[in-house]
């Protein structure tokens, strides 16, 4: 049996659809977590395939690539923002989620290559959102962003910040294992993965039934925002990341 962990956020409901649908569940187990704890549970043995944030992977004993698929953006990925009711000239602090590694190391690397400011940054709980007025901002990933689009009186796109200081695409999370697949495991899960990423069409029709989504945003969001096959140079921008980036992995805040 072996074991894989999924986030369930938006932009990962393809992958999510193809693997449960196309991988028998007597050989395959699908949770689904937090970014966060997938590296939690990759790195502690209790899983053995996961969706995991880019920054999290240095940090993991026999972590490697399994896959050309994973979550990124070539410019603004519209669920990745740093809010705020202020202009960034005038933020002193900084909330960060608590979900994802990668974006609180983003966020740090931008404020020191791209705004060249000093900002306090803070380590967020449940609800952080309230907090964000003032001089107080704050980093919000996945769904949650995407819920609080009008919100705030100023968004940044994290992606698409990354795109103006490095001209790279970035990627915010890779599909990694620590054990060594057969070929013809490797074979089934890529090709669940691409099945439910030609899913896509039947996941929208879903999703804009249920009313809780903008129908616009949803579809240009999963067709457009989000890029699902890593190429060469969605590459050369999480090898980028990796090396400027570095001195961030290790804390999260």
């Amino acid at each position: 049996m072996r074991r894989v962990s999924v986030v369930s956020y938006l932009n990962s409901l393809p992958y999510l659809e193809g693997l449960k649908t196309f991988l028998s569940p007597e050989q395959w187990e699908i949770s689904v977590d937090p970014p966060g704890e997938i590296a939690r549970k990759l790195s502690q043995g209790l899983t053995d395939i996961g969706l995991v944030p880019v920054a999290a992977i240095p940090g993991i004993n026999g972590a490697h690539v399994i896959t050309p698929y994973g979550i990124a953006a070539d410019g603004p990925v519209n669920s990745v923002f740093l809010y705020s009711q202020n202009p960034l000239h005038e933020l002193e602090n900084i909330y960060l989620d608590f979900e994802s590694r990668t974006s609180v190391a983003l966020v740090r690397l931008l404020a020191r290559d791209l705004w060249k400011t000093e900002w306090v940054f803070l380590p967020a709980g449940d609800g952080f959102e309230a907090e964000i007025h003032g001089r107080t901002g704050g980093v919000i990933i996945g769904d949650r962003a995407i819920r609080a689009l009008g919100k705030f009186g100023y968004r940044y796109d994290l992606s698409d910040c990354w795109r103006t200081l490095t001209g790279l695409p970035f990627v915010f999370a890779r599909w990694v294992s620590r054990v060594d697949l057969s070929a013809e495991e490797l074979t089934k899960f890529c090709e669940a993965l691409e099945k439910g990423l030609e899913m896509k069409d039947f996941l929208l029709q879903n999703l804009l039934e249920s009313r809780e989504w903008d129908h616009d945003f949803v579809r240009k969001y999963l067709n457009e925002s989000i890029l699902y096959k890593i190429n060469a140079s969605a590459e050369a921008g999480m090898s980028l990341f990796l090396e400027r980036g570095g001195d961030f992995f290790s804390r999260l805040y």
